[in-house]
């Protein structure tokens, strides 16, 4: 910053450092209102302080778990076609991640279409547990009848 200031310039004459350090001091005005704001926004954090802790809820620790009965679920139904989504759709399905989604769309590229939803577990990363966990978020195949679901969105 000082370079700035202090650079040669055609129509400013070089300053010494001393004055330039001058010129960079806030006036007694500028302090002041520098400290008014501090102290103002200190009393607001206060205040909100204040009011966190008296409206029954008290304070956060951070390392006990949150009871689940107090979280307010969003349900969204959805449902993914094993032979057409693409990968973004299948990572808001549980235990579906960025990488196995990529892979299932590329399994399902080099091998064909999925014929049931066993099917899914010719993709490298999908056992019992994950199949289990997605298929009542899977559209039924070739028009056989499968489950309808809500994706609870605050699974992940």
């Amino acid at each position: 910053m000082i370079e700035a200031v202090n650079a040669k310039s055609p129509d400013r004459p070089e300053l010494p450092p001393a004055a330039v350090w001058r010129r960079l001091e806030l006036s007694k005005s500028d302090r002041s209102c520098i400290a008014f704001l501090a102290t103002a926004a200190l009393v607001a954090i206060g205040f909100s302080a204040i009011r966190f802790n008296s409206d029954g809820r008290g304070v956060v620790d951070l390392r006990q778990p949150v009871a689940r009965h107090h979280l307010q679920r969003s349900v969204v139904g959805y449902q993914v076609d094993v032979n057409r989504a693409a990968w973004p759709e299948w990572t808001l399905l549980p235990r579906i991640g960025e990488t196995l989604a990529r892979r299932i769309v590329d399994a399902r590229h080099k091998h064909g279409p999925f014929s049931s939803h066993d099917d899914l577990r010719r993709v490298a990363g999908i056992g019992p547990k994950t199949l289990a966990s997605m298929r009542p978020y899977l559209l039924p195949i070739n028009g056989s009848p499968g489950p309808s679901a809500s994706v609870d969105v605050n699974h992940r």
